[in-house]
């Protein structure tokens, strides 16, 4: 349970000779790594192992990314969970494509979030130099010894410290411990969901945290205590907060377990306003800091509530240290497959290049679903941001229900089918996988694409879209008539992590206008039958000659987004007809299209050998359908032009 796993996309192909030489070496100077520890009579003492070392397994069988995965989240509950003393791994994996993943997992009572960066950014840096035939950098990490004979940056000592966290927790007698069997707290955490946000979060964030006066990582800790109490049915906010212990050159260089988990304490009423309690929590944390010289057990057993209780308070991470290293000319993306233990909602705040920032949910075993959570505080935290920081928590709670289980029971509910989580560009791969020789799209004109072909078209155009600066969570409108490239188009925008929005290129100029100014796309996808370059910032013209050499000549590999998507993510943005006023954009999350067309592959009963008809407009919602039931099911679409479609003798 005390796994940490973080899984490294490699965007290219690597010498794993090199690769493995270059791992062991880092481990051999990360002192932290190679701790044992012992008892003399039983006094605990700890020691850095000189003899260890680490052999990276290298799997040379290409593996789908789900599938890698699996095998991450395995390895936490694996040899490596059970072994007796805490232990590192290293497995460098093939992927499907060619390229490769590496996954480590380490132990959170080694290292820390931050120090296991340190250890991927070393590893990049030697595996650079080595691969280009230069000298190796010489070590900067720190010493183990040199961190832990520093002091403790508190300006408390610990007898001052318990009577200050005593004082928080409203406990009179600050000598009374409580102790108790903690074996059933630690629970495996459920695979981290990313909160699907609007690209300007951040900025609004800021915004909201400079009229709180209050930095905007403080802001975002009380929104996350309000949240949580609201689901919980609490009438205080008590969250824990993990604080990065270093203060100086030498801890910011040596990987390490230097960090303590501070809890934040408010009491709240339906009549407190936001601003108040953000402030509240601001000026605790402020006083907090100087009181970390307390350890994590001994805040745990002053805890009214037991120390169980406490190690199940929500949590929020600030982990803003993450970063892209390269190998070489090869980007290295970092995906987080476990922090360790969690409590009973743990949420990750992380970098985005695009957006600014990046939230990540995980929840306890006993917890209800995270995608529920996930989809529940984008609602709250938008809604807080979009009103008055004087609203009260009552105003703020309209419209959230209690528990943590998902909806009221109460509510009535219709069918729900048995889905597995995944994106709809995940479902159109498998079905390039399963039979890539099969006949995907055809179009009226004789054109015609094989779901390998269709494949490799995707991927060069959903690269195209990220080299023209599309980014994870980014709209994409297509303004083109039916065509195959059309189905290509509206696949790749997905592919690139982006949500597309489809505009029927027969509607008339000012609803055109109106669509594009309201969606704000990042990037327009048009063809010769399309004139909409006065509306849109930047357009790619997918019938121009150098982009069609670019898709005729496809790509094998897909692109590797900055995050994995999930089904909170948007995949389109259908416009209204705008039958009673103007019309508006509805989004269309994975989760919700992918239950879509599981539905309606259930209903139609479309199999490999089906042939479907797409004769909808782009814009028009049963177009998504038409086109991406079938292709989920292997089936043959056949797009017919506008003309046809509208021909009765056809």
């Amino acid at each position: 349970m005390f796994c940490a796993g973080q899984l490294i996309w490699l965007d290219g192909v690597v010498d794993p000779a090199v690769f493995v030489s270059s791992v062991s070496s880092v481990f051999v100077e990360t002192d932290a790594l190679r701790v044992r520890f012992g008892d003399e009579d039983g006094v605990p003492f700890q020691y850095v192992d000189t003899a260890m070392t680490l052999s990276t397994e290298v799997v040379d069988v290409g593996h789908g990314d789900d599938r890698i995965r699996v095998l991450a989240r395995e390895q936490l509950t694996g040899p490596l969970a059970t072994a007796g003393e805490p232990a590192t791994g290293s497995t460098l994996i093939r992927r499907e494509n060619g390229t490769w993943a590496w996954i480590l997992v380490t132990n959170i009572l080694l290292v820390d979030g931050y120090s296991i960066s340190l250890f991927i950014r070393r590893v990049a840096e030697v595996y650079s130099a080595a691969q280009a035939g230069d000298a190796v950098p010489d070590r900067w990490f720190g010493t183990l010894k040199s961190v832990t004979d520093a002091k403790n940056p508190g300006a408390f000592g610990i007898e001052e410290g318990a009577a200050y966290w005593s004082g928080v927790f409203g406990i009179e007698d600050a000598g009374q411990e409580n102790v108790e069997d903690l074996s059933e707290v630690f629970v495996s955490p459920s695979r981290p969901v990313v909160v699907a946000i609007p690209g300007d979060t951040s900025a609004r964030v800021q915004q909201f945290a400079r009229g709180a006066r209050v930095s905007w990582t403080d802001s975002l800790i009380a929104l996350w205590g309000v949240y949580t109490a609201l689901a919980d049915g609490r009438d205080r906010v008590a969250v824990r907060v993990p604080l990065m212990l270093r203060d100086d050159r030498e801890s910011l260089k040596t990987p390490s377990a230097i960090s303590r988990a501070i809890p934040v304490v408010t009491e709240i009423s339906p009549y407190r306003t936001v601003e108040d309690v953000v402030e509240a929590v601001a000026s605790q944390l402020k006083t907090s800091r100087r009181h970390t010289t307390v350890e994590d057990h001994q805040i745990a057993r002053l805890w009214p509530g037991g120390q169980a209780s406490y190690l199940a308070l929500p949590t929020i991470n600030i982990r803003l240290f993450e970063s892209t290293p390269r190998l070489g000319d090869i980007n290295a993306v970092s995906e987080t497959i476990s922090t360790g233990p969690v409590g009973s909602l743990d949420l990750a705040i992380y970098r985005s290049p695009g957006s600014g920032i990046r939230l990540e949910l995980s929840t306890g075993s006993a917890v209800g679903d995270p995608l529920w959570h996930a989809e529940q505080f984008s609602r709250f935290l938008n809604t807080v941001l979009d009103g008055s920081p004087g609203q009260t928590l009552h105003e703020l709670s309209a419209g959230f229900t209690s528990g943590t289980g998902g909806p009221d029971p109460s509510w009535v509910q219709g069918e729900t089918p048995d889905v597995t989580p995944a994106t709809v560009d995940a479902l159109v791969r498998r079905r390039v996988a399963a039979d890539p020789d099969a006949v995907a799209v055809i179009a009226d004109d004789g054109t015609a694409l094989t779901y390998g072909q269709f494949d490799a078209r995707v991927n060069a155009l959903a690269h195209l879209l990220i080299g023209q600066g599309v980014r994870v969570g980014d709209r994409v409108a297509v303004v083109m008539t039916r065509s195959v490239d059309l189905v290509v188009a509206l696949t790749a925008v997905m592919r690139a992590g982006a949500a597309y929005v489809p505009v029927d290129p027969g509607y008339p100029a000012g609803r055109i206008r109106h669509i594009l100014d309201d969606a704000a796309p990042a990037l327009v996808i048009t063809d010769r039958h399309a004139e909409v370059h006065q509306h849109a910032g930047t357009a790619l013209r997918v019938d121009d000659h150098d982009v069609q050499e670019h898709l005729d000549l496809g790509q094998e590999t897909s692109p590797v987004l900055s995050r994995p998507l999930n089904g909170l993510d948007a995949a389109v943005v259908i416009f209204t007809s705008g039958t009673t006023g103007t019309p508006k954009g509805v989004t269309l999350t994975h989760r919700a299209l992918v239950s879509r067309l599981a539905w309606g592959h259930r209903v139609l009963g479309y199999t490999p050998d089906s042939v479907a008809l797409s004769k909808s407009g782009v814009g028009f919602v049963d177009a998504v359908t038409e086109l991406f039931g079938p292709l989920i099911a292997g089936a043959c679409v056949v797009v017919v032009v506008a003309e046809s479609a509208q021909d009765p003798a056809g």
